[in-house]
């Protein structure tokens, strides 16, 4: 990938790590009010969506700081991340077609439209996500082309080639020494 839709790779990058900054702040604050608006609360279902959210946003504040200072490492560790999120996408997505095959005929008239919705907004979700992860895994090769052209670089920017005097037998190099 050589850009990001209409803008450049690292553009994209910084557009990625926005919105995933910005959905799991909203998505944090969902789960709190609803853990006051629930009667019926489930505490350890919004503790593991809470636990999920504070970790999207570490990573995406990695992925901030990877673009940043430009490393890669940290590039690596959103793309995990977000690679074992997408995994998890498609494991709810399978979850959810599975509980509405299950349902009985009076659920199924109530949550029809609500399951169908969840697994189209569940799939897109992750065409979307493996596109972020394209964006970024583009741009981190591209600092790795960048980062070894560098160091390819300094590797022979020291090396001189020697003059015809350094390559002389000794005994005539000291006897040029002495003719100065």
């Amino acid at each position: 990938m050589k850009s990001c839709l209409c803008c450049s790779l690292l553009t994209g990058c910084k557009l990625v790590a926005a919105y995933q900054i910005v959905s799991a702040t909203l998505a944090l604050c969902l789960v709190v009010v609803s853990l006051f608006r629930d009667e019926h609360v489930r505490y350890v279902k919004i503790g593991v969506k809470a636990t999920v959210l504070v970790l999207v946003f570490l990573a995406a504040l990695a992925l901030v700081w990877g673009l940043r200072k430009k490393s890669p490492c940290l590039l690596l560790v959103w793309l995990i991340f977000e690679g074992v999120g997408v995994v998890f996408l498609i494991c709810d997505v399978i979850f959810n077609i599975y509980g509405a095959a299950t349902f009985d005929d009076e659920e199924r008239v109530t949550h029809d439209g609500y399951w169908i919705a969840t697994v189209i907004i569940d799939w897109l979700n992750i065409l979307f996500c493996v596109l972020c992860m394209e964006a970024v895994r583009s741009y981190r090769t591209l600092l790795l082309e960048e980062e070894s052209q560098r160091s390819l670089g300094a590797k022979y920017q020291y090396q001189v080639a020697p003059t015809s005097d350094e390559t002389a037998e000794p005994e005539k190099q000291i006897k040029l020494d002495t003719q100065l």
